[in-house]
């Protein structure tokens, strides 16, 4: 790191409790508790639950079309904010706020999403400093923002990219004009350090099971995230309708949020499917390891998922992973150890390795558990912070 303090300016797309919101948070956390000589700031383009957590932590600006507040006064904010007066008043408020601190000596670009902000920074700089992309999308969010903005040239011209598996490698060097000695890979990681899941006991298992109405007999095969087509929660009624053919005793959980259209297009498949009552779509929940520790199996029916952190989750709780081929970075940690990969989109094959977890007296993975804690260490916040914190640092000159 250089000999004068780092000034890092971060962009993230919005404060919501998602995988990269959650993910900036937490490394920014970090940074800050390492007391390195480095300052940063953090632009958002949206709002969200997470949005006091970054003021605490950073000076933060966000689009004010976003702020929470009353229904009614965020619609009239948003039709304001769709004139040509309102975004001349979102850059001169970022000017201003630009203003208020020496030039960053690079950006972090924290997501694709971010890149369309990176792209109005340019009118506040004469050169624009060195800035740093950490992608952490594959094909569908990729083409969706390609739409909007330009992001080959985003890419193509950043000092440095950040990936957090080889999947996403792979198909930046396919896609566009990245070269390899200009990415650099670190794993996606797990937003507490340390966690402690002894609290996670017998009590809170059977808290949860209580609340589902399972039988000491029942298994619970959990699937966790946003109901997205990305994230294969509407999978989870034809995954749960055949594995149940197999095994009666097995329940199925999905927990995220998910529209009220959504949650009711499940329950009527389920419904229908007459496997209402083995079916339990229970939306966002604040504790998520509680139903991790009340599963016995973990579902990763996917897509397309970069490299999700829910199975870093699952497997701090010594959960089998069952997930699809080519749907992302999941085949770089689970392997063979932790879980079970499934051709893609075949839902026979994935009742099939379900069922072969279930009907095992015991479902732990194959890896004794210094070996996974080896691995959840290198998957930490502590181990993560200064590898990113490196290649902002090296890009100054």
């Amino acid at each position: 790191m250089s000999k004068q303090p780092l000034n890092i300016l971060v962009i993230g797309h919005d404060a919501t409790l998602t995988g990269a919101p959650m993910l900036l948070l937490s490394y920014l956390n970090e940074l800050k508790k390492s007391k390195k000589p480095v300052s940063f700031r953090v632009i958002l383009g949206g709002a969200g639950p997470l949005l006091p957590k970054y003021l605490e932590v950073a000076d933060t600006f966000f689009d004010i079309a976003y702020l929470p507040g009353h229904i009614f006064l965020r619609l009239i904010i948003r039709i304001v904010a769709k004139s040509l007066a309102f975004l001349k008043l979102f850059d001169l408020r970022l000017s201003f706020w630009l203003s208020k601190a020496p030039p960053p000596d690079v950006i972090y670009v924290h997501t694709v999403a971010s890149i369309e902000l990176l792209r109005r920074l340019e009118r506040h700089f004469n050169h624009l400093p060195p800035y740093v992309i950490h992608v952490h999308e594959l094909d569908y969010v990729i083409t969706h923002y390609a739409r909007y903005v330009d992001v080959e040239r985003a890419l193509s011209l950043s000092s440095r990219v950040i990936v957090p598996s080889l999947a996403v490698r792979n198909y930046l060097l396919r896609k566009f004009d990245v070269t390899c000695p200009n990415i650099t890979t670190i794993n996606e990681w797990l937003c507490q350090d340390p966690i402690d899941i002894s609290k996670y006991d017998e009590d809170a298992r059977g808290n949860v099971r209580s609340r589902l109405g399972l039988k000491a007999s029942d298994q619970l095969c959990l699937g966790i995230g946003r109901m997205h087509w990305r994230k294969g929660s509407d999978l989870l009624p034809m995954i749960a309708k055949k594995c149940i053919e197999l095994m009666p005793s097995l329940h199925f959980a999905w927990v995220g949020y998910g529209s009220s259209d959504q949650l009711l297009q499940l329950e009527i498949e389920a419904c229908k499917m007459g496997i209402k009552e083995n079916c339990h779509f229970l939306g966002p929940s604040s504790e998520p390891y509680s139903f991790l520790a009340a599963a016995d199996l973990f579902l990763l029916p996917s897509r397309e998922d970069p490299y999700p952190v829910v199975m870093l989750e699952a497997a701090l709780f010594s959960l089998p992973i069952v997930y699809f081929e080519q749907a992302g970075g999941a085949s770089e940690f689970v392997g063979s150890q932790l879980g079970t990969a499934v051709p893609y989109l075949d839902l026979d094959a994935f009742a099939r390795a379900v069922y072969m977890y279930a009907s095992r007296p015991c479902r732990q993975p194959s890896i004794s558990n210094y070996e996974l804690s080896q691995i959840l260490r290198s998957h930490s916040i502590g181990s993560v912070e200064p590898r990113i914190t490196k290649v902002l640092s090296d890009q100054v000159l």
